[in-house]
Order: structure tokens, then sequence, then C-alpha cells
């Protein structure tokens, strides 16, 4: 059987992570199930894949953002469906909810004993696909290192936030409000 592999590894949070960035995702031949020190093939079907070429498909580059999206749909749909959806249902609900896709980016900034986030982007869908297959490299070229919150919401309804945070220079200083207490 032919299938993408992206190779992971699980972070301290426990969270897979991807160790080979989505432009290296290459197609081979799987044998079968192997784990090497902590890193994880993560396998995805051919037969998932809409794409008869060799490029990434669109599948594997939105994959992340389904993930991180389904306790947002999820729920809902086998709450309407009064059933588990099926794999399908469960696309066709992605594709509905990532096609109205707009996100904020937040950065954290210590006060104090706490930490403030405070917004300094905003991007639509079609920003967001031009940086969604390399997101952390693309905030550190563009803002520098930070502690940012890639937040996103389907219309006015939040859907998820994800946690991005390059080590690295800042250059987000002037995106700031005046009240957020950095000079």
């Amino acid at each position: 059987m032919w299938v993408a592999i992206s190779i992971c590894k699980f972070t301290h949070e426990g969270f897979l992570k991807p160790i080979v960035s989505l432009n290296h995702i290459c197609y081979k031949r799987w044998t079968g199930n192997k784990k090497l020190n902590g890193i994880f093939p993560v396998i995805w079907p051919l037969s998932r894949v809409h794409s008869t070429d060799l490029s990434i498909p669109e599948f594997i580059k939105t994959m992340w953002v389904k993930e991180a999206f389904r306790d947002y749909y999820k729920p809902k749909l086998r709450r309407e469906l009064k059933r588990d959806p099926s794999q399908e249902e469960m696309d066709q609900r992605f594709e509905e909810i990532y096609s109205q896709v707009n996100c904020n980016l937040l950065v954290g900034i210590k006060e104090g004993v706490g930490i403030y986030f405070y917004e300094i982007a905003r991007f639509t869908l079609e920003e967001f696909k031009e940086f969604r297959d390399r997101p952390e490299e693309y905030l550190f070229e563009r803002f520098g290192g930070g502690n940012y919150k890639l937040n996103f919401y389907e219309g006015p309804s939040f859907i998820v936030c994800v946690n991005f945070k390059p080590e690295g220079e800042s250059k987000w200083q002037h995106l700031l409000p005046k009240k957020s207490g950095i000079s």
C-alpha cells in the first residue's frame, strides 16, 4: 500500500509535532509500524489524498488545521446527526468551516507575574493559506521570536488557539498598543 509519511515526535506536553516540514513529506511504500527512539512515522493513506501528482496535496497541507479544529466540529456534528459521524461527513464539515476561517495573531508579554496577549495581526483565509504549511517559520520571518497564539474563527465564533514559540529576536514591538506596558 502506498502512503504519504510525515515524521513526528511527542512534545513534552504530549502532542505529536512534525519534525519534517510539510514541504519535505515524501511518498514511500510502508511495510509496517515502526518506532525509532520516540520518533513516529505518521501515515496518511493515499486513498485519502485526492491528487494524482506527487506534489503535496491540499489534504496533507491542511491536516494540522483539521486536527486542531476537530474538537470544534466533531461534537456539533455528532449532536446534529445523533450518531457518530463518518469520516466523509467530518471531512465535509471541516471543508465548510475551513472555507469561512479567519485568524488573529496575538503575542504574549510578561507583565509582572502574568502574561498578557495583544493582537498584532489579522489574517484572511487567503493570507493564512500562504503560510499554513510553515506557520512557525513564517511567524519568525515576519514577526521574529516570541510567544504567539494564532486564534482561528469561523465568522465571529472562536474555533481554537494554536501556540507557536519561535526563538529569536522579536520584530513586533511597534505593533503593540500604547497601553501594553512595553516601552
